[in-house]
């Protein structure tokens, strides 16, 4: 939807089933979704600017994202936002990104989701993560969602580089003395310790494949 729109139809044999990216990428004020069948969202709704209005059914399904993005603190203008006038039914994932290098500050609201009421919910519901411990909290109230910017302490990252048969990862300042530990299935996890000498850089030969790392502290 490039522009603040209105989607629409009344055939009730009719239904629109999203698999794959359903964007609103112009605009900064209100497209509308008014048909008089449902919406079902396995993919993503993407709303890159300005509002959706859905005045028909809405439900997301377990693999279906909701995407808002948050450049201000104005609402439609600034920040995106998705509205039903029926209660949605909710699954699958929230998120949210930033634009134009904005950095909220934390304390800032963000009222992204509005409805009469909801089914169901999103999972997971996890503080959306910004970088240098700056996150946005949901909260989900019962006619709205809510990301509210948080700061936190910052996270250390592992700065990971390939070179010719060697994995070289360097450890952040003031880390040294945290542990080291991979895997390589994310799904079900087994971490392993990985032995480090002293300093900052530990080189691993390359010899597994989809390894990552993670620190743990002492």
């Amino acid at each position: 939807m490039q522009g603040d729109h209105r989607f629409y139809g009344s055939f009730a044999e009719m239904a629109f089933e999203n698999a794959g990216i359903f964007r609103k990428s112009k605009g900064t004020a209100t497209a509308f979704v008014d048909a008089g069948f449902a919406f079902t969202n396995s993919g993503t709704l993407e709303v890159q600017s300005g509002k959706i209005w859905f005045r028909s059914p809405f439900e997301q399904m377990a693999s279906g994202s909701i995407s808002v993005s948050i450049g201000g603190v104005t609402p439609i203008t600034q920040y995106s936002q998705v509205q039903f006038d029926e209660p949605p039914v909710f699954a699958g994932r929230l998120l949210a990104t930033t634009s134009g290098g904005f950095r909220p500050a934390a304390g800032a609201s963000f009222t992204v989701l509005s409805y009469p009421s909801a089914i169901g919910g999103f999972s997971p519901l996890n503080n959306i993560d910004l970088g240098a411990g700056l996150s946005l909290k949901p909260q989900v109230l019962p006619t709205s969602l809510v990301l509210t910017a948080v700061q936190g302490v910052a996270l250390p990252s592992l700065t990971v580089t390939r070179l010719p048969g060697t994995l070289r990862i360097i450890l952040p300042d003031g880390y040294s003395d945290w542990r080291l530990f991979s895997a390589t299935n994310l799904a079900n996890p087994v971490w392993e310790l990985v032995p480090i000498t002293p300093g900052r850089t530990v080189d691993l030969p390359t010899l597994k494949r989809q390894e990552v790392f993670r620190l743990q502290g002492p």
